[in-house]
């Protein structure tokens, strides 16, 4: 197993994405959170989501990863809307949130908003998203009113419908699939995948085969496809062992 995370502010004044990847009993946990709020309160948002999970992984916890999923989420939202009515320019504060718990022979995620995991089958060399963005132009594609490509230039893109720490309750979708040698887990923020597509994504992997490497390329590509947002990537790759090459 090796795993690594860059986060770049790009062409913002802040960066108000944050990121995790590291080791734990239950395997490898990643996360790419993408705050919003304006201000700094985004990045506070997108802080102390990362916060929560890390210290919630470190603590006691179930051991059955769906549950611990909840459990990671439903404390982050607490945490996120509680301190949104603490200061008055913390008002409507949020976060997307994508996490993942990668095992030898399986992963778990969950993700509330529009951060993406997209998962790559080695052996068939074929890149598959695997969250569904929680967005207003998601809706929009999901009634077949604009194409995914429309999806991707529309002014209204950047609209959230779900967010961790904007209500006291939070709803998340979760996930399950099984990884086999050399599959890769990439989770990134709307900064990469607003405009790296999936084809540039593919021939990047394909390009760069261990994590760091993959992590600078992505991030060179967003920001040479002129990237208007702070880009995040947290990779994980089945390749045996164990390795933290950031």
């Amino acid at each position: 197993m090796s795993y690594a995370t860059k986060t770049e502010k790009g062409p913002r004044i802040h960066n108000e994405d944050n990121c995790l990847a590291l080791q734990f009993d239950l395997g490898v946990f990643l996360a790419v959170a993408d705050g919003m709020g304006g201000h700094s309160a985004g990045a506070v948002a997108s802080e102390l989501t990362v916060k929560s999970v890390y210290e919630g992984i470190r603590s006691p916890h179930s051991d059955n990863c769906e549950a611990l999923l909840k459990e990671l989420f439903k404390n982050a939202n607490r945490t996120v809307f509680s301190a949104s009515k603490q200061a008055p320019n913390y008002a409507g504060m949020g976060t997307t949130l994508v996490c993942a718990i990668a095992k030898r022979d399986m992963f778990f995620a969950a993700n509330v908003g529009d951060s993406r995991l997209y998962l790559y089958r080695n052996a068939s060399g074929v890149l598959f998203p695997v969250t569904v963005d929680h967005s207003y132009v998601q809706e929009l594609v999901n009634l077949g009113l604009i194409t995914a490509e429309e999806a991707r230039v529309h002014p209204h893109r950047n609209l959230i419908t779900r967010a961790v720490g904007t209500a006291d309750l939070v709803d998340l979708d979760l996930f399950f699939d099984y990884l086999y040698d050399d599959d890769i887990l990439i989770l990134c923020s709307d900064g990469l995948h607003g405009v790296v597509g999936e084809s540039e994504l593919l021939d990047a992997i394909k390009r760069k085969p261990d994590v760091d490497s993959l992590c600078d390329e992505l991030i060179r590509l967003a920001l040479e496809n002129d990237s208007r947002d702070n880009i995040t990537v947290a990779i994980y790759k089945n390749d045996g062992g164990c390795r933290h090459d950031r």
